[in-house]
This record gives structure tokens, sequence and C-alpha cells, in this order.
């Protein structure tokens, strides 16, 4: 017997991004399912339109480039050649 998939976390506006990624979000009759990058601790922004009705699934974790390790922290100096 196969292992169950998992479910994917459903987050709604005013939940927190946890991780930063690409979401597919979901609005409720206005318009067609698309995509959005949120970066982690973000909150989950209400529609316009359907205002609640809408809500976002991670699709890709990605890391922000201020939350690499390589690029954190003070800037270096450009050093010319």
């Amino acid at each position: 017997m196969p292992a169950p998939r998992s479910a994917k976390r459903v987050y709604k506006p005013g939940e927190i991004a946890s991780v930063t990624g690409i979401y597919d979000v979901v609005h409720v009759g206005h318009r067609e399912p698309h995509k959005a990058t949120l970066i982690r601790g973000e909150e989950f922004p209400v529609c316009r339109t359907c205002k609640t009705a809408v809500s976002f699934t991670i699709v890709q974790q990605a890391s922000h480039v201020t939350h690499d390790w390589d690029f954190a922290g003070p800037k270096l100096r450009m050093i010319k050649e």
C-alpha cells in the first residue's frame, strides 16, 4: 500500500510566512490561481477583492539573498583588480 501524501499547509491572510519561497495563491471566484513570492516573517496579505477568501500554499522554498549566510552581515567593500 503506498504511503499517504502529506498535505501541504494552507496559509490564510494574517498568518506569518514560516519560509521564504514561491506560493500558489488561490482566490475565491474573481481570479485564476497565480504564484507569488513571500519572505519568511512577512504576513500573508488580504486580497483587495475577495478579502480573506484567499489562500497560500508553498510550491518551492528559496532563500532570500539577505538570509543567505554568504551575503548576510556587514557590507563588504568591492575590491577593484
